[in-house]
């Protein structure tokens, strides 16, 4: 692992966000797991460990899919007087993780329920 950190480090560069999507993308319509690989129309072909060596029935491994986690939540859009919306940041560990979502709470409740969170919060609601 510490040896594909390295080479990877060499060539991604630093706002990194466009090239992960670029590199989603060929996986998902060339280098398709399990399917039939389009290595003649891949764009990065001469850099491809696996079309080199011949493993392109190997590589890549399609992972099983985990079985989903269904969670229930309650999704608040909190905005501000001058219309600002609250957003929090994910955890660091798990689904999504570091990611800024909109504040929600675990469970599902219903207005009144909400309406007194939010009374007890010192906050007011504006929508109902």
């Amino acid at each position: 692992m510490k040896k594909i950190t390295k080479i990877v480090q060499k060539i991604v560069p630093k706002e990194s966000g466009d090239f992960n999507e670029g590199i989603m993308e060929i996986g998902e319509k060339i280098c398709i797991p399990n399917g039939v690989h389009l290595c003649e129309k891949c764009p990065i072909k001469q850099f491809c460990y696996a079309r080199e060596n011949n493993l392109t029935e190997e590589i890549p491994v399609r992972i099983k899919d985990t079985k989903r986690k269904i969670e229930n939540k309650t999704v608040l859009v909190m905005e501000t007087k001058n219309g600002k919306i609250a957003i929090q940041k994910r955890n660091d560990k798990g689904l999504l993780a570091g990611l800024y979502e909109l504040p929600n709470l675990n469970g599902i409740f219903n207005k009144d329920e909400v309406a007194k969170m939010v009374k007890d919060w010192n906050l007011k609601m504006i929508n109902e």
